[in-house]
């Protein structure tokens, strides 16, 4: 992140030479301040110098998702009872250049398991994510020796262990976790600093744009989490849907609080949890961040958003900007 200060100065240093710029602040320091700004630009290579006929021969980047596939990643809920419905997804998806899977176990013989494996022989699919829950210390060792033949699985996430442990790409860990209702917590650590995000949010939901998921009951989604009673047979009819399009076109700069939040641009979104079913672009109800104050909740001085003069809930969201100031004035003098 950079001082608003800076983001200003870069803008006018755009259409404006340095020792223009410099003439709108008269104070010594400010003039040091900005050089030190430009010097550190230049440096680490985020900007140059340049003369009058490269500024007419560069030109704005494209805020444009310029990704091929039609679908670009998947959840998977997978069962011992909904294997059949799964392997016929798995193998619809990749004629739409899926390459990112997210697996999601929750009960799986041996069988079924080498089964679903098959599925990526030859297969599209480029990196694969699974999460399953323990069953036992034979069957997670005899799936451990398969997983470590498929060079497409990146890790293997098993919860509710008898123990913390790590063996190859296996990873134990003793929470348990729901895998319905424990999606959408938005925190630092889960940020994307990259060009694709980046332009990604700029022009579409940053989770639900390009995926299409399966849920437990076999049921085309774009997320799992999210309930529907849709009955598409097909991925072709689903993103042609009315309810999948209206999903992956929910920016960031038009959901509440979050259109005035700084890390919009790095954040992966949430439709399934928010503050409100009422309003499409409700809040993520799982953000643990107040950009009016700028505090994440474990930080001293945090205050939550209706403390701080934004209520965001079912039926209403309304900002008090005098609020506001008061709140960051008393933060500040603490």
């Amino acid at each position: 992140m950079i001082p608003h200060s800076l983001s200003i100065i870069v803008k006018k240093l755009e259409v404006e030479s340095i020792d223009s710029v410099l003439k709108y602040y008269s104070d010594e320091k400010s003039r040091s301040n900005i050089l030190e700004y430009i010097e550190f630009l230049i440096e680490n290579e985020y900007a140059i110098i340049g003369d009058l006929y490269l500024k007419q021969h560069l030109s704005e980047m494209s805020i444009t998702d310029y990704r091929p596939e039609i679908v670009e990643n998947s959840i998977v809920c997978i069962s011992n009872s909904n294997i059949e419905p799964i392997i016929r997804f798995l193998n619809e998806i990749q004629f739409f250049l899926c390459n990112r899977l997210e697996l999601r176990i929750q009960e799986l013989s041996i069988s079924n398991f080498e089964k679903l494996m098959s599925a990526f022989i030859n297969s599209t699919f480029v990196s694969i994510l699974i999460r399953s829950k323990y069953i036992n210390e034979l069957f997670n060792s005899s799936i451990e020796k398969i997983i470590n033949k498929e060079q497409r699985i990146s890790k293997h996430i098993i919860y509710n262990s008898p123990q913390s442990s790590a063996v190859d790409k296996s990873i134990y860990i003793r929470e348990n976790t729901d895998f319905i209702n424990d999606c959408g917590i938005i925190e630092s650590d889960n940020f994307s600093i990259n060009r694709e995000v980046f332009i990604s949010s700029s022009c579409a939901n940053t989770c639900l744009s390009k995926k299409v998921s399966i849920n437990f009951d076999g049921k085309l989604c774009s997320c799992p989490s999210i309930v529907t009673d849709n009955k598409y047979n097909t991925i072709e009819s689903f993103i042609k849907s009315n309810h999948y399009n209206e999903l992956k076109r929910t920016v960031k700069d038009e959901i509440e609080v979050c259109k005035d939040c700084e890390y919009r641009r790095m954040c992966i979104d949430c439709r399934a949890f928010t503050d409100s079913k009422e309003r499409p672009n409700a809040r993520p109800s799982k953000c643990g961040y107040n950009p009016y104050i700028a505090k994440w909740s474990h930080e001293k001085g945090y205050r939550n958003l209706a403390e701080s003069g934004v209520i965001s809930n079912e039926k209403e969201f309304s900002i008090n900007h005098k609020r506001i100031t008061q709140v960051n004035n008393e933060i500040n003098e603490e």
